[in-house]
């Protein structure tokens, strides 16, 4: 069966909530303490500090991660409303802080590299449109953390599948579902001791702007029923 084009999944042009995963390949890990007879739980260190940093430079919230042995999972929000009000100086500012070979930001760039770039306003307008996109925020979140595993296992090529899973959380019943699976997820790995009613009435992240409403407004009586269902499994 063809894949489907990811402009067909996710629409970069609006608001919208997004369940993302993407899996381990070649048997690799992020913890398995077995491998190579190397300690791997640092590997999920990278992931998390890798998805706050991110967070600061895209326009994008991340509501819910984990990673768990071979995969991680992300319940994503895009914010093209927000990456419209940024500046040409801050969309400048925030792109050169991106790297795709390193696990860190960038310093901030000097002002004479910044000017050098105000100029280029089809330059500014497509890593505006970056910023707020979920496929570049994946790619950014992926390719550092290939490859340092890469280095660690002294291997080459794909250290992640070559694409991510993603799904259109429509509504808000599919976005407490979503963040119920990862607050499951940590529960099953460990991670948990059992599902938090609270996190998951407001969807693992509020909503500041635009047209996208918060998980908190869903019935506390439907939080409260797939709480107790989680936790007596």
């Amino acid at each position: 069966m063809p894949l489907c084009a990811r402009r067909l999944l996710i629409d970069e042009n609006r608001v919208g909530t997004y369940q993302c995963s993407s899996q381990c390949v070649r048997r690799s890990s992020f913890r398995d303490r077995t491998v190579g007879g190397l300690d791997l739980e640092h590997r999920r260190n990278w992931f998390y500090k890798r998805c706050e940093d991110l967070a600061t430079i895209f326009s994008i919230q991340v509501c819910d991660a984990i990673a768990i042995d071979n995969q991680f999972h992300l319940n994503l929000r895009n914010r093209p409303d927000l990456a419209a009000k940024l500046s040409d100086r801050e969309v400048v500012e925030r792109w050169l802080r991106l790297s795709s070979k390193r696990l860190d930001l960038k310093p901030e760039a000097k002002q004479k590299r910044i000017e050098k770039y105000l100029s280029k306003r089809d330059w500014i307008a497509e890593r505006r449109r970056r910023l707020s996109s979920i496929s570049w925020f994946m790619r950014m979140l992926k390719e550092p953390i290939a490859r340092e595993a890469n280095a660690e296992d002294g291997v080459r090529g794909h250290f992640f599948g070559e694409r991510f899973d993603s799904f259109n959380l429509e509504d808000l019943e599919q976005i407490l579902i979503a963040s119920l699976h990862i607050n499951a997820l940590e529960v099953n790995n460990g991670l948990a001791d059992n599902v938090n009613a609270a996190r998951l009435k407001s969807g693992g992240c509020p909503v500041q702007e635009g047209s996208n409403q918060p998980v908190a407004v869903a019935d506390e009586a439907v939080v409260a029923e797939r709480v107790s269902e989680m936790n007596a499994q």
